[in-house]
């Protein structure tokens, strides 16, 4: 389940439409990639879905953000 909700997501990022919403569940993914790692004591690795889970996060921040601008002439 989570390697396809991973390539659905990495599918979703490549769509505009769906981008933002990819990229939280990516997120979701990589926190719980994150804290399964720390639960284990695995510290040599945690950094990888951690920098991961930013970045997606980061992703659906400013994909969310963007405003179509006003291309109407004001007469």
């Amino acid at each position: 389940m989570i390697g396809l909700g991973e390539v659905l997501g990495g599918l979703g990022l490549l769509m505009k439409k769906y981008a933002r919403y990819a990229a939280y569940t990516l997120a979701v993914i990589m926190l719980g990639a994150t804290i399964t790692l720390l639960l284990h004591g695995d510290m040599t690795t945690v950094a990888i879905p951690f920098v991961l889970l930013l970045v997606f996060l980061l992703i659906g921040r400013q994909s969310g953000s963007k405003k179509q601008p006003n291309n109407a002439t004001p007469i």
